[in-house]
C-alpha cells in the first residue's frame, strides 16, 4: 500500500509516531478507541523557527599544503634491514649459528648490497627524509663492511701495488 505525501500531514525536521499494535505491552488487547484518544490529545509541534538570511562570507583559502609525516612505512624500514641483516651475514659478520664460523660469501653479499643500491634508485623522490636517510645509511655501511671483509679476505701480502688481489679483478660497474 502506497501512501503519498498529500495523504499525511508533514513537516520537515517533524516525525510523529503512533502505536498501532493491537496489544499493550503487559500483552492485554488495546482498546482501538484509545489509539483515536492518544492521537487526539497530541499537541500539535511548534512551527520551525524562520531562519535568518545568511550574509555571503569569502571562503577561507585552503591551508597550506603540508609535508608528510615524518613517521615512515614500518614495512619498507623492515625490508631495508631485511636487506641489511641478509649482507651482514653473507658477510660473515652476523654468525647464523654462534658456535660455527661462517665463512663470507662475498658474491651473494655483492648481490644483495646491489639490491638495495637499486631499492635506493628507484624509490628516490618518493621517501621521506627518515626513510632516505635509513636507506643511504644502510647502503654505505654495508659498501664500507664489503670493502672491509674483501681486503681481510684477500690480505696485505696479496696485495700488489694497483691494490688488484685475487678478489679485485678489475673495474666493476656498479656501486661497490
Amino acid at each position: 500500500m502506497l501512501f503519498s505525501m498529500a495523504d499525511h500531514e508533514h513537516q520537515e525536521g517533524v516525525f510523529k509516531v503512533t502505536d498501532r499494535r493491537k496489544f499493550t505491552s503487559e500483552g492485554e488487547l488495546r482498546d482501538p478507541s484509545d489509539t483515536a484518544k492518544e492521537t487526539a490529545a497530541a499537541p500539535p509541534p511548534p512551527p520551525p523557527a524562520p531562519e535568518a538570511p545568511r550574509q555571503a562570507m569569502p571562503a577561507a583559502p585552503p591551508p597550506p599544503p603540508t609535508e608528510p609525516a615524518d613517521d615512515g612505512d614500518p614495512a619498507f624500514e623492515r625490508v631495508i634491514l631485511s636487506f641489511a641483516q641478509t649482507a651482514m651475514m653473507q658477510l660473515g659478520l652476523v654468525a647464523m649459528d654462534p658456535g660455527q664460523p661462517y665463512e663470507p660469501d662475498l658474491m651473494g653479499a655483492r648481490e644483495t648490497i646491489d639490491m638495495l643500491a637499486v631499492l635506493e634508485r628507484k624509490t628516490r623522490g618518493n621517501l621521506n627524509a627518515r626513510e632516505k636517510r635509513l636507506i643511504s645509511e644502510t647502503l654505505h655501511e654495508l659498501q664500507l663492511a664489503f670493502v672491509g671483509v674483501q681486503r681481510n679476505m684477500v690480505g696485505p701480502n696479496m696485495m700488489g701495488p694497483n691494490m688488484s688481489g685475487p678478489n679485485m679483478a678489475g673495474p666493476r660497474s656498479g656501486p661497490l
